[in-house]
C-alpha cells in the first residue's frame, strides 16, 4: 500500500459535513496496538466529560481538562475581582451552602448590633435578651412585621437608620442569591450533555485518499439551533538545537493547530458524520520532509510501509489528541451551549466506518427512526467498499 505524500502543515486544514445518516454501538471495535499500551493522562478528561459508555440514558459533556497551571500568584485576588462567576461556577450545593451561610451571618450580625443599641441606647426596641434580638433581625430581613410594643420605636433615628441599612442589605442578598441560583440552574453546559460523541474515530481509504471520520447525533427531540462544530489538533512538537554542538533534542510546548470545519454548521435534527480529509494540508499527519522522535532519532515517511504505521507511530510520539468542540444555541431559553469531546490513537479504529443508525419510519408514513443502540457501532470496510460521506 502506498503512502500518500505529505507537506508542511498547513494551520488552515479542512473538515467536510457530510448530511448522510449513521448510527450507534456499544461492542468494543478492535483497536490498534500502539507502540506503548501506557495510558497517558489526556489533555481533554473524557470520563469526566461523558459516560455514555456505563451509562447510555446520561451522555455527558462537562468541561473537564487536564491543564495543569502553576506558579500563578495572587489566585484569591483574581477569583474575588470576578467573584460573582467565580461562585457560579461553585457546583450547586456548595453555592446553596455559601449563601445559606452568608444568610445567617448577616441575621447574626444585625442581632448584635439591634441587641447592643437596645441595651445601650434604648429606643423602646424591647429586646431583653439575645433570642428576641435575633428574632427582630429575621422579621426584618424577611419583611415578616414587628412584634414590638412601639412600632416607631420612640422616635430614636438610630433604629431607623440601622433598620434601613438591613434591609437594604437584605435587598441585594436577594438579589445576589437568586441570581446565582438562576445562572446555575440554566447554565448551557447541561444542554450540551444530550449531544452525543461517537466512542471511536474512524479512518478507512477511498480511492487513494485517508479520511477520519467522527459522528455526533443530538439526544433530544428539540434540538440545538445554529449549530457549529470546531476541530483543533494538540501535540508535542520536537525540533533539534542547532547552536548545540552535541544537537540537543528540544521538546517545546503543547501547540494547538485549528481542524477547520468546512461547512461548519450542521443540522443536528439527525446525527451527523464529520469527514476530515487526511492530505499534505491536514495537522494529522507526518510532515513531508521527516520529524524527529523522543529519542531524537530522524524519522521519515518512508521508513513506514503502510500509512497506518506512519501515523500511529506520529500520534503516539507526539502525544496527538483531536479535540472536537460544538456549540449552538437552545431554542427554549436562547443560551449558548457548549460540548466537547476527543480522541487519541486509542480510540481509532482502521479500515471501518460507522454501521447506519438511521431507518425509514415505515409505521408512520414517513419519516426516520435513530436507533441509538448502533450509534458508536463500526464494521470492517475495504478501499472499494463506497463510503456514503463523501
Amino acid at each position: 500500500m502506498n503512502s500518500p505524500q505529505y507537506d508542511d502543515i498547513d494551520d488552515n486544514a479542512s473538515i467536510e459535513t457530510d448530511t448522510n445518516i449513521s448510527a450507534v454501538m456499544w461492542t468494543d471495535p478492535l483497536l490498534p496496538s500502539p507502540p506503548s499500551t501506557r495510558r497517558r493522562r489526556r489533555l481533554l478528561d473524557r470520563h469526566a466529560i461523558r459516560h455514555v459508555e456505563r451509562e447510555q440514558a446520561r451522555s455527558t459533556a462537562t468541561a473537564s481538562t487536564s491543564t495543569s497551571f502553576r506558579h500563578m500568584r495572587q489566585t484569591v485576588l483574581w477569583w474575588w475581582n470576578d467573584w460573582f462567576h467565580t461562585l457560579a461556577y461553585q457546583k450547586t450545593t456548595t453555592l446553596i451552602t455559601y449563601l445559606f451561610i452568608t444568610y445567617v451571618t448577616l441575621v447574626l450580625t444585625f442581632a448584635g448590633l439591634y441587641y447592643t443599641l437596645s441595651r445601650t441606647i434604648g429606643c423602646e426596641m424591647d429586646l431583653h435578651v439575645l433570642m428576641e434580638a435575633l428574632y427582630f433581625s429575621l422579621s426584618t430581613q424577611a419583611t415578616i412585621g414587628y412584634g414590638v410594643s412601639d412600632y416607631y420605636f420612640g422616635g430614636c433615628w438610630t433604629p431607623f437608620g440601622l433598620v434601613l441599612v438591613q434591609v437594604w442589605t437584605a435587598l441585594l442578598f436577594d438579589a445576589v442569591a437568586i441570581g446565582l441560583i438562576f445562572q446555575r440552574l440554566s447554565r448551557g453546559h447541561k444542554r450540551g450533555k444530550t449531544v452525543w460523541f461517537s466512542r471511536v474515530a474512524c479512518i478507512r481509504r477511498v480511492q487513494d485518499q485517508w479520511y477520519l471520520y467522527i459522528r455526533l447525533a443530538e439526544g433530544r427531540r428539540h434540538p440545538l439551533i445554529q449549530t457549529q462544530v470546531r476541530g483543533y489538533c494538540v501535540r508535542h512538537e520536537r525540533y533539534r538545537e542547532t547552536a548545540s554542538p552535541n544537537h540537543t533534542l528540544q521538546t517545546t510546548h503543547f501547540v494547538t493547530r485549528p481542524v477547520r470545519w468546512l461547512e461548519s454548521h450542521v443540522w443536528m435534527r439527525l446525527p451527523q458524520v464529520l469527514v476530515h480529509a487526511l492530505d499534505a494540508t491536514s495537522p494529522l499527519v507526518p510532515p513531508k520532509d521527516g520529524w524527529y522522535d523522543a529519542q531524537g532519532h530522524w524519522r521519515s515517511t518512508s521508513d513506514s510501509t503502510t500509512f497506518n504505521e506512519s501515523l500511529q507511530e506520529y500520534w503516539q510520539d507526539r502525544q496527538l489528541e483531536v479535540i472536537v468542540l460544538l456549540e449552538g444555541i437552545d431554542a427554549l431559553t436562547g443560551s449558548m451551549s457548549q460540548t466537547q469531546h476527543s480522541y487519541t490513537l486509542e480510540n481509532i479504529v482502521w479500515d471501518a466506518q460507522f454501521v447506519p443508525c438511521v431507518r425509514p419510519d415505515t409505521n408512520n408514513n414517513g419519516g426516520c427512526v435513530v436507533d441509538f443502540a448502533q450509534f458508536h457501532e463500526t464494521q470492517p470496510v475495504n478501499e472499494d467498499t463506497p463510503c456514503p460521506y463523501l
